[in-house]
């Protein structure tokens, strides 16, 4: 049988469908109580264009991976910034080498054979020192703070009472997978991810997911981009050789999304 890909200008039947639409259209925000009545401005990372854009200002930056501390080295340089995250920041001294790149990777892949969700890349790779975390400490703005229990029209309350203005609120933190348009396969687990392994649904075989999981970076979707076409081929080679009444000129046997 064949998948049914449905699109707005038409539907395609495919043998398989490699699903490539990673994390970028899903940016996480989490729900802050008072979010709504802030009179500045609140963006995420996946909107963040340059610090220019905040000069002279006070940004409160929010979330502990490296995209937050990239920024907040940034962004301090011309704003004055406020570093907030939910928990207190482990720093591993230990180099993000080969060895340990290898350990997270088969990490995040022994969560996605069991159908759990990726997890964030920081709670995967930890947070190690950078050039942008240890020029931000140099200069002293590498200063964490614990979350704030709301935020108010001119400002974020924290948990001692006290209130730190802002005229901006800069949200780091990270993307979730974009697989929404899969949910008719039924195949989310009870722990909310999908099964899979070597970049392939587990439970649908036809399906394969690049940038899901361990393949979420460039670099990772890029090999198991060529590796999935590598399996369907030898797929295809395994079959038998189609008869004529399966094969139809105007449907594709992969479909790409």
């Amino acid at each position: 049988g064949r998948l049914l890909v449905e699109t707005d200008a038409e539907v395609w039947a495919a043998r398989y469908v490699i699903n490539a639409t990673g994390t970028w259209r899903r940016p996480f925000w989490p729900h802050a109580p008072g979010g709504e009545t802030f009179l500045g401005r609140q963006l995420h990372v996946h909107d963040y264009v340059s610090a220019e854009e905040f000069a002279g200002q006070r940004v409160v930056i929010v979330g502990a991976g490296i995209s937050a501390v990239q920024l907040l080295d940034e962004i301090s340089r011309v704003a004055d910034t406020f570093w907030v995250t939910r928990r207190e920041v482990t720093w591993d001294a230990a180099e993000f080498d080969t060895a340990a790149r290898i350990a997270a990777i088969a990490g995040v892949e022994e969560r996605v054979r069991r159908g759990e969700p990726p997890g964030s890349v920081i709670s995967v790779t930890g947070q190690h020192r950078t050039v942008w975390s240890e020029s931000a400490r140099a200069r002293g703005v590498l200063v964490r703070h614990p979350m704030f229990t709301r935020i108010e029209p001119d400002g974020v309350r924290m948990p001692d009472g006290t209130l730190e203005r802002a005229h901006v609120i800069l949200w780091a933190t990270g993307f979730r997978a974009d697989i929404g348009h899969l949910a008719p396969l039924g195949l989310r687990t009870a722990a909310g991810g999908i099964r899979v392994a070597n970049g392939r649904a587990i439970d649908e075989p036809r399906l394969f997911l690049i940038g899901y999981g361990p393949s979420q970076s460039t670099v990772g979707a890029n090999r198991a981009g060529r590796d999935a076409v590598r399996a369907i081929v030898a797929d295809q080679a395994a079959r038998q050789p189609a008869k004529e009444s399966d094969i139809s000129p105007t449907d594709p046997a992969i479909a790409t999304y």
